[in-house]
């Protein structure tokens, strides 16, 4: 009897000490954060890159059909869904 007394009594223990305590973490947390708005004909961009922000514009005749680097940090690609060229869809990747 006493065996089994002595694990319940460890995981007992256990258990209290998990709810409280201090937790550290190392290291960091990276999130990328870009916000996009299409302003008169022209996308804009700006994000959050080594702890400032960076902006452009770049007018939406210019994102062609081909994949386009526009900055070191994201590559733009239109696709346009009508023949009219008047509505369309921008695909926006962020490495």
């Amino acid at each position: 009897m006493k065996y089994s007394a002595l694990p319940a009594l460890l995981l007992f223990s256990a258990v209290a000490c998990a709810e409280d305590g201090t937790v550290l973490f190392t290291g960091g947390i990276h999130e990328v954060g870009c916000h996009y708005s299409v302003t008169g004909q022209a996308l804009r961009s700006s994000c959050y890159r080594n702890g400032e922000w960076r902006q452009q514009s770049q007018p939406l005749a210019e994102i062609v059909q081909e994949k386009q680097r526009s900055a070191p940090f994201e590559e733009r690609h239109l696709t346009w869904l009508d023949s009219q060229h008047k509505v369309g869809v921008v695909t926006i990747s962020v490495p």
